[in-house]
């Protein structure tokens, strides 16, 4: 039976990004947790109005510095519907094969986030070095 309810966030060194977390506590332990998103506002559609494609792209790379290959990759798709535009199926080969990568760092850098807050630091130290051979590739 849940006693107290506790919430964390939306910025907290445990939690591994902008989110609020709600737990339902008896005592010292926990008996639920309910992850709540959307606290990362980047604006980005105010940021787009009165600039060129070019200054445009070049600005929605950087808003996620971690997230930006997907970024490109949504950029890049938009502006070809918009134009009518077809891609070689290379080219798109070669952006899902980056997207998946892409992918894989994410779930790499929240696993080190995490070992490193379960205080496992051969882990988080495994996984940071298998990383940069990822982002290597990329």
């Amino acid at each position: 039976m849940i006693q107290e309810r506790i919430e964390l966030g939306p910025i907290h060194t445990w939690l591994p990004g902008p989110m609020k977390m709600k737990l339902g506590m008896s005592g010292d332990q926990m008996l639920s947790a309910e992850p709540v998103f959307g606290f990362s506002s980047r604006n980005i559609e105010k940021n787009m109005i009165g600039r060129s494609i070019e200054h445009a792209q070049y600005l929605f790379s950087r808003m996620e510095p971690e997230s930006a290959l997907l970024l490109d990759r949504l950029y890049g798709d938009a502006i070809e519907q918009v134009c009518d535009q077809e891609v070689s199926p290379r080219i798109e080969w070669i952006r899902n094969i980056t997207s998946d990568l892409s992918e894989l760092n994410f779930q790499l850098k929240f696993l080190a986030k995490m070992s490193s807050r379960l205080g496992v630091r051969i882990l988080y130290h495994s996984i940071l070095k298998h990383r940069e051979t990822l982002l290597d590739l990329l």
